[in-house]
């Protein structure tokens, strides 16, 4: 937690962007979409070579898991940002 001189407000001009990860509709769109396309896969292969529904639920289980991956990478990479420029802010990093 800052100190109560090192917080910022959302008024000042260089005060860091208090962005917290991926937006909802990132992660709900990297989940659905990882589901809906590695469904629509098992899908096309469940009626290929006559299996149905076994491969349509490992597709939409494994897309799901894809998408839920997808969008905690999204997040960590917004995380990382945000604190690098929190960093850069305080003076704590130094571009090489």
């Amino acid at each position: 937690m800052p100190r109560s001189s090192e917080r910022t407000t959302w008024w000042q001009p260089n005060a860091p962007k208090p962005v917290l990860g991926a937006s909802g509709a990132e992660v709900a769109g990297a989940v659905v979409a990882g589901t809906a396309v590695w469904g629509l896969a098992g899908y096309g292969l469940d009626r290929w070579l006559g299996t149905w529904p076994a491969l349509f639920v490992i597709g939409a289980v494994l897309g799901n898991a894809a998408g839920v991956y997808s969008a905690w990478l999204k997040t960590k990479a917004k995380l990382e940002a945000v604190e690098r420029s929190r960093k850069r802010a305080r003076g704590e990093l130094v571009e090489r």
